[in-house]
């Protein structure tokens, strides 16, 4: 109190007891006195904030206060600007193909993107702007669609401000989506997508799919998603999101399997009661949200190690062709050749050798790799052990030309392309070009590094000159027999692989591998590889997708073979008619095969059945199947999947369990009729599944899962003869089959199991005695017979003449002198049709017990036409066997 008054009438008294004085009275006078002034001046600059881009321009911000000291009593305020603002990042920002992809390059380049605005350029084709998540779920979302009004046509659900995204707008880049996924640089066999709704993290969840499914598809079979993290509290159902990557009906993109009963769980629409579209109703859900986000994540990003990771990258998409491509083998990238069509496709070119000149030891590993050329020299050899593993592998030889003069050859496991070593000579030969001898140097092992002016060659010996393929010597010869000293020798390489997905992961485990779901390569023979769907994760083996249903546009000819270029589990899809080789690669007593339906683990089973069962049955016989594993609420009956393995019905239940499969059968994987979707399965609950998928897991290792090493068995049995009534041969060999090989044990060394032959001249011949003494033979009594001659009955005391004479082979029977089969005329109906002599072999008849001759595909015998036979009578077919009169007697074969 100054003067009675409260901070002498210039100020108040705040909480703590002191005077807040106006404007230059001084506090320590209780305001009574007029303070010192005193000029501010400003203090230090902040550090600069991050820039507001990562690239193409963006700008930052630093500010100072004035506050070193502030202005007091009237003093002067600082004079000058308070914040400063700068360009930063000014370079372009790098091509992308994706968010994922800037988000890898950021990485390497050790300068993280920002959330923002980017430009992408997915397919090479246009660039195209997006809104990329750097942050949330690990970053490296792709925007797809924003969905804010209720505006959606069939055309802007695909492409919609593409040039303009923004998360409160309506935006689409669907059409990009696919190319995103399925670039050649993408890792993996499986991809993520994100919904979210109202607002960022809320009513959605994050899925991973299979690399094959499509973001455009248009129907509702892509049912093999998994959730691995979900925004909020919901569940799948009818009246919010099911369990499907969202798929194009018209103008809604939706995850309802019913679009036309059901309009919830859609991200896009066109409905004026929504807006922007019907998502998640029930109480405390969100019916209709505000926003609704779709964002992708592809796979890691990395180059193809080599030529075949190419070839299985591109698998779902046009194909991968010839050409020149980019590659990684570990950290070095090359450049090579890769020929993705001759002998099954995959392989890398290591080594062209066009010259005699400027080659040494150490350019043979590595020349021109910057100029690689097919008819100049280049090499990469010295990447070749990178590119290949640990496991077995296959090299290609060839010289002046295409699959010419050289061969394909296979190792076993653990050899390798750059040694010098000359015990490398376990190797078969798969496939020869030309006619040179096999006993030369290119087929004894694998070619080697040596000095001393060959480079590469494939003899024992430094003092051989053949057998060489790199050299800078003149006298030096590739082979002796046939292309002495070829203009240019190509070296190709490809990796090695297995005949199943279970045969792939038991035997890499053994190398320490670890494998996901996904494409692989298989062996369809020595040379042709194909690729499959494994399934590497559910089981301690593996399961090799034989089949995916998801249409009723099959038809028989399909089930056993269709789009096997291209699996999928979203797309119809066999190799059925190689499950039974697959099978067979076991040495158990049984093996497993699994169905499901809508989802994979759900609506089917695990079977075991008998190793003598077959993939393509084709009655109802089957049945000593047992259920090992069941998937869902359902028992074997009429209405349902039976316990039969599945059969091919031919019609309507093309692939069926059910007891009948040509009137409305459930329990069917493939059908030609359009009451199913794909087929019908299980009444009520699992009726039209959308997908059915179909497995076999041919694993044969115990509990112990140690691979047990073949065994090589005593000679078996002598083969037929080759040829008939001449000189010809038989062979036995040794097998691998005591024990058999199991879970991975190596298999017996192929030098044991060599055949052995032996000379043979083998004629069962015999005339054909009829009852009442008549013998068959040709109407005109003759060897010069023309096609189409009909058989008689003909009495004959001897029946000894040379025209009489007939052979029988392994259920063929032929007119010996003429060298003409037995055959129905025509196509028959079973009425008087006549038994002829022809050129053709495929007449099928056999003898039955009661020594008349049958004809197997029709299952009519030879008859006298009237009914018994007399002089000059024509054998003709009818239905019957085994009758006293019909007896006709091959009597020499006894």
């Amino acid at each position: 109190m100054v003067d009675g008054k409260e901070c002498a009438g210039r100020g108040f008294c705040t909480n703590d007891g002191q005077c807040a004085c106006e404007n230059g009275f001084d506090p320590a006078s209780t305001c009574s006195k007029v303070g010192t002034a005193r000029d501010g001046n400003w203090g230090a600059w902040s550090s600069w904030t991050n820039c507001s881009r990562a690239c193409n321009g963006g700008t930052r911000l630093r500010y100072r206060f004035c506050d070193s000291p502030s202005p007091l009593y009237g003093g002067k305020i600082c004079e000058g600007e308070r914040l400063l603002e700068e360009a930063c990042n000014e370079e372009p920002c790098p091509q992308a193909h994706s968010c994922r992809h800037l988000q890898t390059i950021g990485k390497r380049l050790n300068k993280p993107y920002a959330d923002g605005v980017y430009e992408i350029n997915p397919d090479g084709k246009g660039i195209v702007k997006t809104m990329c998540d750097m942050t949330r779920d690990g970053g490296g979302w792709t925007l797809l669609i924003t969905s804010y009004t209720n505006k959606w046509t069939r055309q802007n659900v695909l492409q919609n401000n593409e040039m303009d995204p923004k998360l409160k707008d309506d935006y689409s880049i669907l059409f990009k989506a696919d190319d995103i996924k399925n670039s050649g640089n993408v890792k993996g066999s499986t991809f993520e997508y994100r919904l979210e709704a109202d607002s960022p993290g809320r009513w959605g969840g994050i899925w991973k799919a299979p690399r094959s499914y499509s973001f455009v598809k248009i129907d509702n079979s892509q049912t093999g998603v998994r959730l691995t993290k979900k925004f909020d509290e919901w569940g799948y159902s009818w009246y919010g999101l099911k369990k499907r990557m969202p798929w194009l009906y018209g103008e809604r993109l939706t995850t309802a399997g019913e679009p036309k009963r059901n309009e919830f769980g859609s991200i896009t629409a066109s409905m004026k009661k929504y807006h922007p579209a019907p998502w998640i109703y029930g109480k405390d859900k969100e019916q209709c949200p505000t926003y609704i986000w779709y964002w992708m994540r592809e796979g890691e990003y990395g180059p193809p190690r080599s030529c075949m990771e190419v070839m299985t990258r591109s698998i779902g998409k046009e194909g991968a062709s010839d050409g020149f491509y980019n590659i990684q083998p570990v950290d070095k990238p090359v450049s090579t050749y890769c020929d993705m069509t001759r002998n099954g496709g995959g392989w890398t070119l290591l080594l062209t050798s066009a010259s005699r000149q400027g080659w040494n030891t150490k350019n043979v590993l590595e020349r021109n790799r910057q100029n690689l050329s097919l008819k100049t020299d280049f090499s990469i050899l010295g990447q070749a052990d990178n590119i290949l593993g640990k496991e077995k592998f296959q090299y290609r030889l060839e010289a002046d030309g295409d699959d010419m003069f050289g061969g394909i050859w296979e190792t076993v496991r653990g050899y390798s392309m750059t040694s010098s070593s000359d015990t490398q000579t376990n190797i078969r030969l798969l496939k020869k070009f030309g006619m040179w001898d096999e006993t030369e140097n290119l087929n004894k092992r694998v070619p080697r590094l040596e000095a001393g002016g060959k480079y590469l060659y494939t003899t024992g010996s430094v003092r051989d000159n053949s057998g060489v393929i790199v050299t800078s010597a003149n006298d030096a010869i590739y082979i002796n027999s046939e292309k002495p000293k070829p203009k240019v020798i190509r070296v190709w390489i490809r990796e090695g692989t297995r005949r199943s997905c279970n045969q792939v992961k038991v035997y890499g485990t053994q190398l320490g591998i670890t494998y996901d779901d996904g494409v692989y390569m298989i062996k369809k023979d020595d040379v042709d590889y194909l690729p499959v769907f494994c399934d590497m994760t559910s089981d301690l083996g593996a399961y090799t997708l034989l089949v995916t249903s998801a249409s009723n546009n099959w038809n028989a000819k399909d089930v056993t073979f269709r789009n096997v270029e291209k699996p999928s589990l979203g797309n119809d899809y066999s190799i059925l008619g190689l499950a039974d080789n697959i099978k067979d690669i076991s040495a158990a007593k049984s093996f497993k095969y699994r169905l499901e339906a809508n989802s994979l683990g759900t609506w089917g089973g695990i079977w075991e059945a008998p190793i003598e069962y077959t993939f393509l049955k084709t009655d109802n016989t089957q049945t000593n199947v047992n259920l090992v594993k069941k998937f869902n609420q359902w028992e074997y009956s009429d209405d349902g999947v039976q316990k039969r393995m599945p059969w091919m019905a031919g019609t309507f239940g093309l692939l069926t369990t059910a007891t009948v499969g040509d009137w409305y059968p459930r329990g069917t994987i493939i059908t030609d009729r359009r009451e199913g979707k794909p087929a019908n399965w299980i009444y009520p609950e699992m009726f039209d599944p959308g997908v059915i998928w179909y497995w076999i897991n041919e694993d044969d290792c115990d509990q112990s899962r140690k691979p047990v090493d073949g065994g090589v068995s005593e000679w078996g049995e002598w083969s037929r003869c080759d040829k008939l009534c001449q000189p010809g041969r038989m062979t036995r060999r040794k097998k691998c089959d005591n024990p058999k090989p199991k879970c991975g044990g190596k298999q017996c060394d192929l030098k044991i199991l060599q055949k052995e032959t032996k000379e043979c001249n083998y004629c069962p011949e015999s005339p054909i005695r009829a009852v009442d003494k008549f013998c068959v033979q040709p109407q005109r009594s003759s060897c010069q017979i023309p096609d189409g001659t009909k058989l008689v009955y003909k009495s004959s005391a001897e029946c000894s003449k040379e025209y009489q004479k007939f052979i029988y082979d392994d259920g063929i029977l032929m007119h010996k002198c003429s060298k003409k089969y037995v055959c129905p005329r025509g196509l028959f109906s079973g009425f008087d049709s006549s038994s002829t002599l022809s050129q053709r072999v495929n007449c099928s008849p056999t003898k039955t017990p009661g020594m008349s001759l049958m004809h197997i595909r029709s299952g009519l015998c030879v008859h006298p036409k009237g009914g018994r036979p007399s002089e000059g009578v024509p054998l003709v077919y009818y239905e019957g066997c085994d009758q006293p009169r019909l007896k006709l007697d091959l009597y020499q074969l006894k």
